[in-house]
């Protein structure tokens, strides 16, 4: 189950590994991939959630996750899970996200967002994106307007080639291979990218990173960036329900990275331009337990960012 509509990159991650991860389990069992967009990624996570934990469902869901939770949200808002209790069984990769514009509003650096109108496509309010985005508009006192609605990476893009919006903030991998030509021709423009790792393709512009832009920030600013970018270190994170048998866990987990290590996916993620960077799902466990102890301050106020930055 993959919480995005079908043509962007967890699609693509999630079908990648269903196409191998049957070889590596007991009786080579069919894989069979399913869409279940909305809430941005909360509803694929609550019926991962609310699954039998018998080994038949398998989800892959947004780094950020276990952020709607932190951030206090419950049923209303659409958490219905617990971050802590699911069993997560690793991620295919560490990756770098880039807000990216089209040419069209005349803007060639993060600098022109301060002065130009320019609209960001977004599924919604608190999302991961969504954070990035505000808090260069908050720190670097940018003006670039969030745009909510839409269900996946590859709706957001479609809007920007119909001109609904200018931009996106997506996965570097996902845009170079949805969008090679685009940026070849400039007509889109990476302005500033986010996450641990650095983009090495010359097609991006070499864009700069989030944690360069923020050295002149406030700490409060540079404490709320570090906190949004956390979750690049699970950045495709697959799941199970939780309350699962303890050794069909650890095989679960030991097949997913047998499979992110077989000559054949590698050679499949190579055709599709994926790099694999694989985290074992008990140190992605860990690794979320200790994201869920951040202290309440720090929270708080990120809530209250994005609450500001919501329509109502």
């Amino acid at each position: 189950m993959v919480a995005e509509a079908p043509g962007g990159g967890y699609d693509n991650w999630g079908r990648l590994v269903g196409r191998h991860l049957g070889k590596q389990l007991p009786g080579n069992p069919t894989i069979i991939v399913e869409n279940m967009p909305g809430g941005s990624h909360r509803i694929g996570t609550n019926h991962v959630y609310q699954s039998k934990p018998d080994g038949l469902t398998i989800g892959l869901v947004d780094r950020f996750i276990p952020g709607y939770q932190l951030r206090g949200e419950g049923p209303e808002e659409g958490v219905r899970y617990d971050a802590n209790k699911l069993n997560w069984l690793g991620s295919t990769a560490t990756e770098t996200q880039v807000l990216t514009v089209t040419s069209k509003p005349g803007v060639t650096s993060w600098k022109d967002l301060a002065t130009k109108d320019v609209k960001i496509g977004h599924t919604g309010p608190g999302s991961s994106p969504h954070t990035y985005q505000l808090l260069l508009n908050k720190a670097l006192n940018l003006k670039s307007q969030p745009i909510f609605g839409y269900n996946g990476t590859a709706s957001i893009l479609l809007g920007m080639d119909r001109g609904e919006v200018d931009g996106i903030v997506i996965s570097y991998s996902s845009l170079a291979i949805q969008k090679a030509d685009d940026l070849k021709s400039k007509a889109l423009i990476p302005l500033v990218q986010f996450g641990d790792a650095r983009i090495k393709d010359p097609l991006s512009g070499m864009p700069p990173a989030a944690d360069e832009l923020f050295k002149d920030a406030t700490p409060e600013y540079q404490q709320l960036l570090a906190l949004a970018q956390r979750p690049f270190t699970w950045s495709r994170a697959f799941v199970l329900p939780p309350n699962m048998d303890a050794k069909m866990l650890s095989t679960m987990r030991a097949a997913f990275m047998n499979t992110t290590s077989d000559p054949e996916f590698l050679a499949d993620a190579r055709q599709l331009k994926f790099d694999v960077d694989a985290v074992p799902g008990e140190q992605v466990q860990s690794l979320i337990e200790e994201y869920m102890q951040t202290p309440r301050p720090i929270v708080d106020r990120l809530t209250e960012l994005i609450e500001a930055d919501t329509p109502h």
